[in-house]
């Protein structure tokens, strides 16, 4: 797995970390619920990685991180 950039932002990092993290315990849900909430767990954390990296090396910040934020309160709402 590719290290990530030294000089990238601290939340940057944790995003990176959390995916890291959420990758191999999604394989590990039952079939059932792998393909359903397994997949949109999956999409939300590399949703929000996205939006974190894009909004650290854009001059509009603004609209990218409430474009993570919501990913944010979406991945939290997705284990309901």
């Amino acid at each position: 797995m590719k290290k990530l950039d030294e000089g990238a932002p601290v939340v940057v990092g944790k995003a990176y970390d959390f995916v890291l993290w959420l990758l191999p315990k999604v394989e590990n849900f039952p079939k059932a619920h792998r393909f359903t909430v397994g997949e949109r767990l999956t999409t939300h954390g590399l949703d929000l990685l996205t939006s974190l990296v894009e909004a650290a090396y854009s001059r509009e910040k603004a609209g990218l991180l409430d474009q993570a934020s919501r990913k944010v309160n979406s991945t939290r709402l997705s284990d309901l």
